[in-house]
């Protein structure tokens, strides 16, 4: 999408006018316009306050932005970087930060959820999966009457970002996992797993290090494989629950070279440094594990 805002498919504007401004913004309309002839609009590029501008409209209900006119046309405009809303001629519209936006999900009762997680629908429920947090507030539009009801963690009203939202905050009691990495040799490590996984909607390991390719095994099989690119190796563990049950995942690491070809792919910043001295290098700075959450929502 252009600019800062996005009008996130909340409009019920003017039919085919409507469709041409929203492509020639590249905005989508996830529900149909209806036939309502006021509205030319406009969306600001990257570092302007938005603004929407209607040949002619009612103007009302405004939330943190305000009407100006310029002859026979009327202005709304908001603030930069923050979400507001108003209705023109009796219908809604709701302007969002881009980065806010990019969050949405929608649900099979036609509401937008925001939130900095995944959100899906099963069925009636709306399912939450959360990782890297124990928590998360989550947005809605339109605003609901009252908190839904949750399985499998905590939920509490907390204060919206605009008053044509709602908000509440997801709350999961922590879990942490740990396990001991062992070098066997320069080359070789294995984690000795001694905690279950099953009691876990799932755990990542997080593999840093500076090399040139590594593999993993689990008796012997190989199970996943990384080419570095200087961002942790991320592997999914709940997939291998039953088989990691007090057993052990060996890691094999191979050094990369200074002239190494797959260093001309990686960022600048994740370049790896080289001893003094040596066209070599590998280093296995350590692993971590991030716990994921799940939760069912059912909205009111």
């Amino acid at each position: 999408m252009k600019g800062e805002h996005s009008i996130r498919g909340l409009w019920q504007s003017s039919g085919e006018a409507a469709e041409q401004t929203a492509r020639q913004l590249g905005i989508t309309l996830t529900h149909q316009p209806t036939r309502c002839p006021f509205f030319r609009g406009k969306l600001t590029i990257d570092g302007l306050a938005p603004e929407l501008v209607f040949d002619s409209a009612k103007i009302q209900d405004l939330q943190d932005c305000k009407v100006t006119q310029n002859g026979d046309a009327t202005i709304v405009q908001g603030m930069l970087h923050q979400t507001f809303s108003f209705t023109a001629n009796g219908k809604p519209f709701l302007v969002l930060p881009r980065a806010v936006a990019r969050l949405a999900a929608n649900t099979s009762d036609n509401h937008l959820l925001f939130a900095d997680a995944v959100i899906t629908q099963e069925g009636t429920h709306v399912g939450l999966t959360l990782s890297g947090s124990n928590e998360v507030v989550i947005h809605a539009y339109p605003a609901l009457a009252k908190l839904p009801s949750i399985t499998g963690a905590q939920v509490e009203l907390v204060e919206p970002a605009s008053p044509a939202l709602s908000a509440f905050k997801v709350k999961f009691q922590p879990v942490e996992y740990s396990a001991s990495l062992i070098k066997i040799t320069p080359h070789k490590y294995k984690i000795h797993f001694d905690r279950s996984l099953a009691d876990f909607a799932d755990v990542h390991m997080q593999i840093d290090y500076v090399g040139d390719t590594a593999m993993a095994f689990i008796d012997g099989e190989m199970i996943d494989d990384h080419m570095y690119n200087g961002r942790p190796w991320i592997i999914g563990l709940k997939r291998f629950a039953s088989r990691l049950k007090g057993d052990d995942m060996v890691l094999a690491f191979r050094e990369i070279r200074r002239n190494a070809s797959c260093l001309r792919d990686i960022p600048a910043e994740y370049q790896p440094t080289f001893p003094e001295g040596k066209d070599t290098q590998l280093e296995i700075k350590g692993v971590h594990f991030t716990t994921e959450y799940q939760a069912s929502l059912t909205l009111p």
